[in-house]
């Protein structure tokens, strides 16, 4: 009978130590795009990678783009939300003025520090010394330009407006090329080709403190005229861009058919390679021209980060997943994976980003700007859309004019501002 007790708390004593070991911490993250499996491969080696290192399990989801504004606002109302999560960073703003979020400005040094990152990037982590969400991929935006066109004609890259008018009409005139330039007024990047004229005008979307809209100010006015100049007035581009998408142009600009373009340059690159149209011997990227040399050239980032939700009941071990995201290694391999920019310094020092394009995008980066962070921004690229959309839908039927622009801003303003108000509220 002795015998049999002993076995029972020696038995109990080897279970006791074996349940720690079998109920390892657990985490949940949600990572945005297609199921495929280059990402089904990825998130599996992700998590492995971080169980080695930690002994944490991550149930990585993968959750469409389609999906995720609703998967998350529904996480905020809900309280039913995964401890880390992929965010656009155009929606920081909005999920930072919920509060739902955890503020990681004390917990930075934990992830690296600001320095880590490239500044183009960066600018979308958050607003007023409060950090919610580090940038993990970096969407950059630059002019591209047909190197092979340029130097056969002797041309440099246009540094201002004038300049970008000046060379088009060269190419015109001494290829036949009906139109040398192309930017999309059509579907989401209209948004994004709207703030690049603002900024490079020198004009502002929101006041410093963000309670005023400004999408009727005279430079932003100034600035996007001078954008549908160049289909009305200057006819260096086709009115049929407000019909094409992004990639649509890309691949003009790839076959010839365009010069010049602002474009991400990672969909290019990618276009290109599937074309076997080399990067350095064809086509070359800078900074946007701006309306003259006194306002700064810039590139435009838009990365997609990563956020912790504040009601996680494992945050020591979420802010571990944060860091492991953004150690050299796995960032490297994030990025290697989908073609994409890296947000890290460390990460544009591996091998893999030692090529003069990678290089280029690096340069680009480190002089890039972000929209305003703010909770009504969802709201403002819904207004402006549809606002262009007015506008080139005017200039297909020819009845553009000033006042036309003037009148749509004007009311797109005060939707913006109605937007406004109501965040604040």
């Amino acid at each position: 009978m002795r015998k049999i007790v002993m076995l029972l708390v020696i038995s109990a004593l080897v279970w006791s130590f074996a349940i720690p070991a079998l109920a390892a911490e657990s985490i949940t993250f949600w990572q945005f795009g297609s199921q495929t499996p280059k990402t089904t491969n990825f998130a599996k080696q992700m998590t492995a990678d971080f169980k080695a290192q930690t002994g944490i399990d991550v149930n990585w989801e993968i959750v469409s783009w389609g999906d995720s504004w609703n998967r998350l606002t529904l996480a905020v109302t809900s309280g039913n939300a995964p401890d880390v999560s992929m965010v656009g960073a155009t929606w920081v703003g909005y999920f930072m003025a919920t509060g739902a979020v955890l503020n990681l400005s004390p917990y930075l040094d934990q992830i690296g520090g600001s320095k880590k990152f490239l500044l183009g990037a960066w600018e979308s982590a958050g607003m007023k010394g409060n950090i919610i969400a580090p940038p993990w991929d970096a969407d950059t935006r630059g002019m591209l330009y047909r190197k092979d066109i340029f130097e056969k004609l002797g041309l440099k890259p246009p540094r201002t407006w004038a300049d970008l008018v000046k060379v088009a009409k060269e190419i015109q005139k001494k290829t036949g090329m009906q139109y040398p330039v192309a930017i999309t007024g059509k579907d989401w990047e209209v948004v994004h080709n709207f703030v690049t004229f603002a900024y490079a005008g020198g004009g502002r979307l929101v006041s410093e403190d963000g309670k005023r809209a400004l999408l009727d100010s005279p430079e932003v006015l100034e600035s996007v005229g001078f954008w549908v100049d160049l289909i009305t007035k200057e006819k260096v581009m086709s009115p049929s861009v407000m019909t094409l998408k992004g990639d649509d142009i890309a691949q003009r600009f790839i076959n010839g058919d365009t010069a010049i373009i602002f474009s991400p340059v990672q969909g290019v690159e990618g276009q290109a390679k599937d074309g076997k149209f080399a990067y350095k011997d064809k086509w070359d990227m800078a900074p946007f021209p701006t309306k003259s040399a006194k306002i700064p050239q810039f590139s435009v980032v838009l990365p997609d980060n990563v956020m912790i939700f504040a009601n996680t009941k494992h945050k020591e071990a979420a802010l571990k997943f944060v860091k492991f995201l953004f150690s050299r290694d796995q960032e490297t391999l994030f990025a290697t994976t989908y073609a994409i920019p890296p947000t890290t310094f460390e990460a544009f020092e591996t091998p893999a980003f030692q090529t003069t394009y990678w290089q280029d995008v690096k340069k680009l980066m480190e002089i890039g700007r972000f929209v305003p962070i703010m909770p009504a921004w969802g709201d403002a690229e819904t207004i402006i859309q549809q606002a262009m959309t007015n506008v080139f839908s005017n200039v297909a039927d020819n009845k553009y004019d000033a006042q036309v622009l003037k009148r749509t801003m004007q009311s797109a303003n005060k939707q913006f501002q109605e937007a406004i108000d109501r965040a604040v509220k």
